[in-house]
């Protein structure tokens, strides 16, 4: 047996032991691969939680509502509500294990609220071990299991066993909260939320599908693999007008390229 395969066991054993489950589902790759897992090894046991809030798109909800669907999990939405965090404003270092910290009570008292049983679970993955991870902490805290990391799967991992079950997000790419888009410190708003998502939006369309636009008291920092920087300079005169009337006042390319949590690494040092 292939080591991949022998760690898919591993993961339908950590899920069988478990017995009833429910994951908190953002409709990733990691979340609908962990989903499906669950459905297939307990069947109506296992349940999926979404929840709705301003840092999540509405075209992420509807994929993940339509992931739900296709995986045929039972599936619930929760609405954290339209009126931005406390932490918006300050905006601090460790505000993704603040929000982890609210999004995980929120799922319990829901839980708990309409009889919905099964220990809760989420899709970390072995990778994420290497990666600065504050909400992480939020999860252990509220003895949250991961089964993904335990069973040591890591993201290519995931992906390649994904299209094996005909996940149609096997190839997604990965996209973190837009909260992930701003320095710390900064004051986050709703119009700002707004504004990187249209930016983001506009240089997909433009088939620069892994992009990020970081944004910082009014600059936009893009930022994509290198493989695309001469897509962003052949519309160079495109994304400057767009990007203008979105509101941003100096637009750069990142001429690092693209790197996965590039915010975190002033607090990995």
């Amino acid at each position: 047996m292939k080591e991949l395969e022998i760690k898919y066991e591993v993961l339908k054993s950590l899920l069988e032991e478990l017995g009833e489950v429910v994951i908190a589902f953002s409709g990733g790759v990691d979340s609908s691969f962990l989903a499906k897992a669950a459905f297939d090894v307990l069947g109506e046991k296992a349940k999926a939680i979404t929840i709705i809030s301003p840092l999540i798109s509405k075209e992420e909800l509807a994929e993940a509502k339509f992931l739900a669907e296709t995986i045929g999990i039972k599936h619930y939405t929760l609405d954290k509500g339209e009126e931005s965090p406390s932490w918006f404003a300050d905006n601090p270092s460790d505000r993704c294990y603040i929000c982890k910290t609210e999004t995980l009570d929120l799922i319990i008292d829901f839980c708990k609220d309409n009889n919905i049983q099964g220990q809760l679970i989420e899709g970390s993955n072995f990778d994420d071990l290497d990666d600065y991870r504050p909400g992480y902490k939020a999860v252990s805290e509220h003895s949250v299991k991961s089964p993904l990391m335990d069973a040591e799967l890591t993201k290519q991992e995931i992906r390649e066993l994904s299209k094996e079950l005909d996940l149609p997000c096997w190839d997604k790419p990965s996209s973190p909260c837009l909260a992930t888009r701003f320095f710390f410190g900064e004051e986050i708003t709703q119009k700002k939320l707004l504004q990187v998502y249209q930016a983001e939006k506009y240089l997909r369309s433009l088939e620069i599908p892994i992009v990020r636009v970081r944004t910082h008291q009014g600059m936009a920092r893009i930022e994509t693999l290198k493989e695309y920087f001469d897509v962003v300079l052949e519309f160079s005169t495109e994304i400057e007008s767009k990007f203008r009337e979105l509101g941003y006042e100096s637009i750069t390319l990142d001429l690092r390229g693209y790197k996965q949590g590039s915010m975190n690494i002033s607090q990995e040092e």
